[in-house]
């Protein structure tokens, strides 16, 4: 089942997940939690946890950030993850929650950060989301 969970809960529960999170894209697992319990705090943070019988098995993290060109926001993945053995029926719920919070609390459409090539942009593609923005990083 999704849960809305206090970011706390998913720092304290999620310790393997995230781990696992930063293994298969190869990041570093140095998560921000200063600025994320900030987000929250503010209201602009959004946190699903998935359980299955009473275990951990995925998160998503959504913020919403100031628009850079107009006054309103703009709704952002920071990090989702899966364990493998639930993807099949999870992710894409997982996003389609994410996606409401924004639509509904926002009133924006999610944008989906996710690394080329990786199962997150696969599923992005197979749930027909197009591709809006291109980024690079400094090598």
């Amino acid at each position: 089942m999704i849960l809305t969970a206090p970011l706390s809960e998913l720092q304290k529960r999620g310790a393997a997940l995230i781990a696992a999170a930063a293994a298969e894209t190869c990041s570093g697992c140095d998560v921000r939690w200063p600025a994320l319990f900030a987000l929250e705090d503010s209201g602009a943070l959004a946190v699903r946890i998935v359980e299955v019988d009473g275990e951990l098995v995925g998160y998503g993290v959504a913020a919403a950030v100031p628009a850079l060109f107009s006054s309103g926001v703009t709704c952002t993945t920071l990090s989702v993850f899966v364990l493998p053995a639930h993807r099949g029926r999870w992710g894409r719920q997982l996003l389609d929650t994410l996606a409401t919070w924004a639509r509904e609390e926002r009133g924006v459409p999610l944008h989906v950060q996710a690394v080329p090539g990786s199962r997150l942009e696969r599923l992005a593609r197979r749930l027909l989301w197009r591709p809006v923005a291109v980024a690079f990083e400094a090598v």
